[in-house]
């Protein structure tokens, strides 16, 4: 009897009324923008999003995301990871310091007083009243970056630690590496001086942002109902695939983000009317909902073993994918732009690869060949990338 007892107590405790198939079907997906000019009228937006099978975004992701990122280099929950930021501290910069130009391999103190000399008024100890707020929110930012990869001097001088932020990198694209998940992307090639963008005010005609998230769920949609496996695949994996993936969209966007509003419409028409492609239905089978994740909201943990809180931290790694597959998107247009220039493609290339790639003491990082194009979702007839004009009939 009391064998039976603990078999029963087993099964009962580990029993759930969830159902199996469709759980193991249940995908989270984070999504981010990249803007970028191709020339003075010429623009890209590109909407760039992962999608990962939720039991392992939780349990392999976030918590290695958590572990292994921003507990080890000490960022704040509450704070997302601005990769821009990031970039910009290890650049060379130059500054005055007693009437002397200077210049140094990514910050240092002296570099951060110089440029806060113009922005804080230290008998106050506050920002100046004439220093706007976002000049004040891009330094404040920046500092907060600057300090957790700052390292000290035994005379107490600050400068950046780049071996600390190499090995920073490395764990990054070693977790991609070994994260699964996909890559889409989106990009809408718009002109801002186009004819009827000129007569149309902006509530007669949609935006290019708002056209490229439209098309980017149809993406989305076709991505989730199996597109891109082939026959035998789906075969193979009968029970899996005999009915499409359903993700919740998550998108890092509070109450500043422009364009909330204008997508959360767009995301509201498409579950009523359909995409491009799939009926209202379909799509309703296979997005849940989107949220906009507030930047507040990033980071979070209580028991990394036993996490009850969604940190969210995939809005760190869509900041982070989101600029290197919008640039190699429209590498073709960008490589097309330089030679209008005069330069020979052998230049137009090397300038391409100088703004996917970085220097960080002897390691040259190229994330997009590395860890991201294995992302990207390539068979004999289709691709996870999509590059599109805004208006078809725009002859430029």
């Amino acid at each position: 009897m009391k064998e039976k007892l603990e078999i029963i107590e087993e099964i009962s405790m580990n029993y759930s009324t969830g159902n199996r198939v469709l759980d193991s079907r249940k995908c989270l997906t984070y999504i981010d923008e990249f803007e970028q000019k191709l020339n003075g009228t010429q623009k890209v937006i590109s909407l760039v999003s992962f999608t990962a099978l939720m039991d392992h975004y939780i349990n392999e992701i976030e918590k290695n995301w958590l572990t292994e990122i921003r507990i080890k280099y000490n960022f704040e929950k509450g704070n997302p990871i601005h990769f821009t930021k990031l970039r910009k501290i290890a650049q060379n910069v130059k500054y005055n310091k007693d009437g002397i130009e200077n210049t140094s391999a990514g910050w240092n103190d002296d570099y951060v007083i110089s440029r806060a000399n113009s922005l804080i008024d230290y008998e106050r100890r506050e920002f100046k009243n004439n220093v706007k707020g976002k000049s004040r929110k891009e330094f404040v930012e920046e500092y907060k970056v600057w300090i957790l990869f700052r390292k000290e001097s035994d005379n107490g001088i600050g400068s950046l630690d780049f071996d600390q932020l190499k090995n920073f990198y490395e764990d990054i694209l070693l977790i991609i590496k070994n994260s699964n998940f996909k890559i889409l992307c989106t990009s809408v090639i718009h002109y801002t001086k186009a004819l009827h963008r000129i007569r149309f005010n902006s509530e007669q005609i949609r935006s290019p942002h708002v056209i490229a998230f439209s098309e980017h769920l149809d993406l989305l949609c076709f991505y989730l109902k199996h597109g891109f496996r082939t026959d035998e695949e789906i075969k193979n994996n009968g029970e899996l695939y005999s009915g499409s993936f359903s993700t919740k969209l998550r998108w890092d966007g509070d109450d500043g983000f422009d364009q909330r509003h204008d997508y959360r419409l767009l995301f509201n028409k498409v579950i009523s009317l359909g995409t491009t492609h799939y009926q209202s239905e379909t799509v309703r089978k296979c997005i849940d909902e989107i949220r906009f994740v507030n930047k507040h909201e990033i980071g979070y943990y209580d028991d990394l073993e036993k996490q009850s809180l969604v940190s969210h931290i995939g809005c760190d790694i869509a900041d982070f994918i989101a600029y290197f597959v919008g640039k190699y998107s429209v590498k073709d247009e960008i490589i097309k732009k330089e030679l209008i220039q005069g330069i020979t493609e052998d230049e137009a290339e090397q300038i391409f690869l100088d703004s996917v790639t970085f220097r960080i003491g002897d390691r040259v990082f190229s994330p997009y060949e590395e860890v991201l194009k294995e992302k990207i979702i390539i068979t004999n007839e289709y691709r996870s990338v999509q590059v599109i004009k805004e208006c078809h009939y725009n002859i430029l």
